[in-house]
């Protein structure tokens, strides 16, 4: 723990990276690069701000356990938990994503192209939060659609405007 690899080169040779201020408990569970090449990671500990020099910075988090992150077009940091889906206001601090509920379980978030992000929950389907940070709306009741509901990972397929859901009952 404490650690990052990188692979460098067609041969996939690994660089141990030291990561300072981490201990051997430290969990990443998610990574974002963010538009200024900065790197986030979601860690058992919270969310961590990684600078060029690879030095880990403490980053305060929203009570809840972080799965996902992700960044709309403007840079703001979206973070999805267990306890709803934030952002990161910078004169407010962490913020429930306006239209979102603490009861959505995010477990996955990805960039949609336009500024904004789709989510993935476990249970409510998929929503999508618009360029300015506010929750469009949800999909997939498994009455009114044709996939399960429990999304784990949502990525865009090569031909427009369509997407793969990964979920409990298989891909979409």
């Amino acid at each position: 723990a404490g650690h990052l690899y990188t692979y460098e080169g067609s041969k996939l040779q690994t660089r141990r990276l030291l990561l300072k201020h981490a201990d051997r408990t430290l969990r990443i569970s998610d990574m974002l690069e963010g538009q200024n090449g900065m790197i986030w990671l979601s860690t058992n500990e919270g969310i961590r701000l990684i600078h060029p020099e690879w030095e880990l910075l403490p980053f305060p988090t929203p009570e809840a356990q972080i799965q996902a992150l992700g960044q709309l077009g403007d840079g703001t940091l979206v973070a999805g938990t267990n306890k709803g889906c934030y952002r990161l206001d910078v004169r407010n601090g962490w913020q429930l994503v306006d239209g979102s509920s603490t009861s959505f379980n995010v477990l996955c978030l990805t960039e949609d192209g336009a500024g904004g992000l789709w989510a993935g929950t476990f249970g409510e389907g998929v929503f999508s939060i618009n360029p300015k940070g506010r929750l469009l709306g949800i999909g997939g009741s498994s009455k009114a659609s044709n996939y399960n509901t429990n999304v784990f990972s949502i990525e865009k397929a090569p031909s427009p405007n369509t997407w793969y859901l990964g979920t409990l009952g298989g891909i979409y």
